[in-house]
């Protein structure tokens, strides 16, 4: 029921068409697609086609067209997919797709998390995750501190009048798990 809605929102939302094209991920299991497409069945539009979601993203890249080759990192909540993309004869298509499983969106936000709170740790004392408030405080101020760390390299963190100086480098250990497997040629 909630996928149905969710896709008739979604078709709604687009002008209702009479066809709509899916866009996937890669890693999406052939009974989740069968799945979708059962349900997309009971809907008011028809299935077109199904496309590689990193296919398609990566179709508009020029630097893609000169190299012939590159990588797709699609980072999902549990998990990273590395999709490596390969032009022959005018085509693109996947042609190696590797999960990661435990390093997702969840998982590089805990190692953030950590790295900062251990930041703090060393420079206040003060352990930002030990009461619930403080540590959603953390959570909350992620994505501007990680904007202005990209921004200027460092950035200054308060938190229940704690201030701590995060750097750049201080995160760069939070990504080490994704490593791109190298290329069989």
């Amino acid at each position: 029921d909630l996928v149905h809605s969710h896709l008739r929102h979604i078709h709604s939302t687009a002008g209702s068409p009479s066809a709509l094209v899916f866009a996937v991920p890669d890693s999406m299991p052939k009974e989740q697609l069968s799945l979708l497409l059962g349900v997309a069945q009971a809907s008011d539009f028809t299935v077109a086609g199904l496309v590689s979601r990193s296919v398609l993203i990566a179709s508009n890249s020029a630097a893609l067209a000169n190299a012939g080759k590159a990588i797709h990192l699609e980072t999902q909540l549990n998990q990273t997919i590395i999709n490596e993309l390969l032009v022959e004869d005018g085509k693109l298509r996947v042609v190696r797709s590797t999960p990661l499983p435990a390093c997702g969106l969840l998982a590089l936000q805990e190692r953030c998390v950590s790295a900062i709170a251990s930041a703090f740790i060393q420079q206040t004392r003060f352990d930002p995750r030990r009461s619930a408030s403080s540590e959603q405080e953390l959570y909350n101020q992620l994505p501007s501190i990680l904007a202005t760390l990209r921004e200027r390299g460092e950035a200054s963190v308060d938190i229940n009048g704690h201030r701590s100086r995060i750097t750049a480098s201080a995160l760069a250990s939070a990504s080490e798990r994704l490593r791109c497997p190298r290329s069989e040629e």
